[in-house]
């Protein structure tokens, strides 16, 4: 049964503290919430460092329900409202970057003289 609590959810200002607070709430230690959602403890670690940036979909369908929080809705709207923003602001490996000029790797090797393609005669 999850504690109740005086601190408001807008006292928050960022995904990682907010987690971590409600993951305490639940009194469920990092390998517990791990367990529950389906992710490694190492992930739920970068979660609350704010190393990673959690999608909404697997916050409301994994996130809410193991934390215990389904029935305290300014809960929920804040968990969201944070992780959608991390989501957003967190540097993210599928976006993609701007391919830099190749620049050639410095080698010793003797310039090419002849080219392997066209060798059929």
């Amino acid at each position: 049964m999850p504690r109740t609590s005086a601190i408001s959810p807008e006292k928050f200002t960022n995904f990682g503290e907010l987690l971590r607070f409600l993951r305490r709430k639940a009194d469920l230690t990092q390998r517990e919430l791990s367990i529950a959602v389906g992710y490694s403890e190492s992930q739920i670690s970068r979660l609350e460092q704010n190393e990673r940036a959690p999608e909404e979909a697997t916050l409301a369908a994994r996130f809410v329900p193991a934390l215990y929080i389904e029935d305290e809705s300014q809960w929920v709207a804040r968990l969201l409202e944070l992780g959608v923003a991390t989501h957003l602001h967190a540097p993210n490996a599928e976006v993609p970057q701007p391919i830099a000029e190749a620049k050639p790797t410095p080698h010793n090797l003797p310039i090419q003289l002849t080219s392997f393609i066209g060798r059929e005669k």
